[in-house]
């Protein structure tokens, strides 16, 4: 192997494989793993997070968040919603201020969110796909690359 091709091309041809591996991920859309739904539509869960429903296949769902910061509700919200952070806070100072509805409650991660819908029947969340497990299960997924 030449020098130049050892020194120049082969630290950034790594850094990038690398890189591009660790910043490929997976969001889940979950519910209680009894519940009778088995899958939903991006356009659904964008509704139901945005509080214009509050039903998915005639039962009521309720959506808890992640904190504001967490890298899966920024992935989450533009990926699914189509909302930046900022948006995403102007659009609930509007409703909020015009009565017309609130966000859904706040968790702090995917551990919480996985908890609080494993013992919430009707509840919804979305984490890290790689947290899953038997308590919940996922109705719909975001691949990130």
């Amino acid at each position: 192997m030449s020098s130049f091709f050892r020194v120049f091309l082969m630290p950034p041809l790594i850094s990038f494989l690398f890189s591009a591996s660790l910043f490929a991920a997976e969001l889940s859309v979950i519910v209680n793993a009894n519940h009778a739904l088995k899958s939903a539509t991006a356009q659904d869960i964008k509704k139901l997070y945005l509080g214009k429903i509050s039903t998915l296949s005639g039962t009521k769902l309720i959506p808890v968040d992640q904190a504001d910061g967490k890298p899966v509700r920024t992935l989450f919200y533009d990926k699914v919603c189509g909302k930046n952070p900022n948006q995403l806070k102007a659009y609930w100072a509007q409703l909020i201020f015009t009565g017309g509805g609130s966000p859904p409650p706040v968790l702090d991660g995917d551990h919480e969110v996985i908890s609080w819908v494993s013992r919430n029947e009707n509840a919804i969340g979305y984490v890290d796909a790689r947290m899953l497990n038997d308590s919940v299960k996922p109705i719909f997924s975001v691949i990130i690359k």
